[in-house]
């Protein structure tokens, strides 16, 4: 079977794209503002099945694809597209960054994190596009991020940002991603 964007992508989904797509896997300009804003008008509900703790099997599973790689400092980390806080909350306190920014486009996300977090926390929220962050060059010791690329309809963009942002003998850290790609992906962390 020939995989192309229209076998991997549900029916629904894909008739909202078809008119974007100018080849497989690749969205014209106007496609990828509209997936962008697609995601930062997603509803309080889509977030909801996501306020959760972290069991100790994924606890675990994060753990070990994080410590793969260690940042040569740790004091600033990424969590990109968070969300409701999933990787900044759970599990970026057990692996000794000084301070974590959690990043996402959508400001319901960004705000139900913000009430998350506790006072104790090093967390900071920020609204924020991870293909054109407010970060200055080489501030960032580590990204991370988990189950996120498919939002991003400029994966080329998210990485030449990404790698504008990171510190020399920083890494990047990508986890769970479903999709064709995901092995791939997660190989290259």
């Amino acid at each position: 079977m020939k995989i192309s964007t229209e076998n991997i992508i549900n029916d629904n989904a894909y008739r909202k794209i078809k008119p974007y797509v100018i080849k497989p896997y690749v969205l014209n300009e106007e496609g990828e503002q509209f997936i962008i804003s697609s995601n930062k008008n997603l509803s309080e509900e889509y977030f909801e099945h996501l306020k959760f703790p972290v069991n100790k099997f994924w606890g675990k599973y994060f753990e070990e694809k994080i410590n793969i790689l260690q940042p040569r400092k740790k004091d600033i980390m990424l969590d990109v597209c968070c969300g409701t806080g999933t990787l900044c909350l759970n599990v970026m306190p057990r692996i000794g960054f000084a301070k974590c920014i959690a990043i996402d486009n959508s400001r319901i996300a960004i705000e139900v994190l913000a009430k998350r977090i506790k006072s104790n926390q090093p967390i900071e929220t920020r609204h924020d596009d991870i293909t054109n962050t407010s970060f200055d060059e080489e501030s960032i010791d580590g990204v991370y991020g988990n189950s996120f690329l498919h939002h991003i309809p400029n994966n080329h963009a998210f990485f030449a940002e990404t790698f504008r942002i990171l510190r020399p003998g920083g890494v990047v850290v990508l986890t769970g991603e479903p999709s064709v790609a995901a092995a791939v992906l997660e190989g290259l962390s």
